[in-house]
């Protein structure tokens, strides 16, 4: 009998090893990274040298490009009323 891969619906990634990826895409120092919660899309506490901030990270094909860039412009305009 042939045995075929599993296919993968859901993966939780690694905090230690996002915090590698986090310091070398945006030059951060000093980061760590922690898994808050885990859902449809996982959330990541990133502490480093300057600051902390969440990162999320959605499942595959979750949501299309004009979903993720209308969330990140309505949580931008939040940021903006925060900070005023």
């Amino acid at each position: 009998m042939e045995h075929k891969p599993l296919s993968v619906i859901n993966s939780t990634l690694s905090a230690e090893h996002l915090a590698v990826w986090v310091s070398e895409k945006y030059s951060f120092t000093d980061v760590s990274c922690r898994l808050l919660k885990t859902n449809m899309n996982d959330s990541y506490l990133v502490t480093a040298n300057n600051g902390e901030f969440v990162l999320r990270v959605d499942s595959h094909k979750h949501r299309n490009l004009q979903q993720v860039t209308e969330e990140v412009n309505l949580l931008t305009a939040i940021h903006h009323e925060v900070a005023a």
